[in-house]
């Protein structure tokens, strides 16, 4: 599968190097050319993943790992017992004949790509499944794409959704940075479209609190879409709400879709504006405000699923919601009204604050 990808890849990038970045956050030990992963027998499907572990400890682990598969072939005269998943979804048990040639960890294989000529940076950066890249995970991006400015960067996770997907998204967004010069008239357009996650009330007012954050919205949700046509992070925030089992997962990735507008801030201070030249996770200290949003968005997990998504009320006028819909301002935002408030209530009557926004 590695020197099949790898070999896609040489067809239309035929020099320098190629970036592979792994994401899984297990050992991972390929036994005669086929890999493998820990599981519990009692969970054989379950992901038995390190929360928090680093890219050098994994492969520490997976050097144990071959010794121990190595000691226990000898043990059995040549022979380790190995469980497969079936088309159907059963396990099935079997027996494989190794000898040390034919275990090999991560680091192996991409070092034998390598003296095949492939010419493979090998990463090895854990992300968390069902949590997503942090700021420092940004940061990583953001330093690949400089140092390897023209390679193609590959990123795999179990599935190759998910992880891979939103990693993919944030290379975008570095290489549009660096290769793309502001174009007005392209803003204009990208503002006059609809935001793709505009219905949240997180994404609101972060925009709010963030400078041009309403065109940093739209030009997430296009590069997004350049970025992988199968897996769309903005469709996914959309449906989790949708759906009528709606659980923390949806907060997670509402709060991915906030870091990547903030993210697309960051890159455009660092590299057009060159007003900024800390890491991604300096800049929030900038911006204490969408810090503190972002943090809470999960936090408060059971208030937010259930008050997050904004639906327009049954009944109004279409016009008027219309309109409302499609405002652009980074404060006066797409869904937010501008409401009067009477006199005889003024000392009384409850307000809604904007955090990092004064009356």
């Amino acid at each position: 599968g590695i020197r099949a990808a790898l070999n896609e890849v040489r067809k239309v990038y035929n020099s320098g190097p190629i970036v592979w970045v792994t994401l899984r956050e297990e050992p991972v030990l390929y036994v005669n050319g086929r890999s493998h992963i820990i599981r519990s027998v009692d969970h054989p499907l379950k992901p038995v993943a390190i929360v928090g572990i680093s890219g050098s400890r994994i492969a520490h682990i997976e050097n144990k790992l071959k010794s121990e598969v190595l000691a226990e072939s000898q043990h059995n005269g040549g022979n380790i017992c190995v469980h497969r998943e079936t088309a159907n979804g059963n396990i099935d048990t079997l027996w494989e004949a190794v000898e040390e040639e034919s275990v090999a960890t991560l680091t192996e294989v991409f070092d034998e790509m390598n003296e095949r000529g492939y010419g493979v940076h090998y990463v090895r950066h854990p992300i968390a499944q069902g949590v997503g890249p942090q700021p420092a995970d940004f940061q990583q991006v953001f330093d690949l794409c400089l140092e390897f400015p023209h390679a193609p960067i590959i990123y795999n996770c179990q599935t190759g959704r998910g992880r891979s997907s939103i990693m993919m998204v944030i290379s975008t967004i570095v290489k549009f940075y660096q290769f793309c010069q502001r174009d007005i008239s392209i803003d204009v357009s990208l503002m006059n479209g609809d935001g793709a996650a505009n219905s949240f009330k997180t994404i609101l007012r972060l925009i709010s609190l963030l400078p041009d954050g309403a065109l940093h919205e739209r030009r997430v949700a296009v590069l997004s879409e350049l970025s992988d046509k199968i897996y769309s992070i903005s469709a996914h925030v959309n449906a989790l709400f949708k759906s009528p089992e709606v659980n923390v997962n949806a907060l997670i990735r509402l709060r991915q879709y906030a870091y990547l507008i903030c993210f697309s801030s960051f890159c455009e201070a660092r590299m057009w504006s060159k007003t900024f030249k800390g890491s991604f996770t300096e800049w929030f200290e900038l911006y204490p405000e969408a810090k503190t949003l972002l943090h809470n968005v999960v936090n408060q997990a059971k208030h937010h699923v259930a008050t997050e998504r904004i639906e327009t009320p049954v009944g109004e006028d279409h016009e008027v919601a219309l309109a409302v819909r499609r405002r652009r301002g980074n404060v006066l935002s797409s869904n937010m009204i501008l409401r009067s408030q009477p006199k005889d209530q003024s000392t009384t009557q409850s307000q809604v604050t904007i955090p990092g926004v004064l009356a």
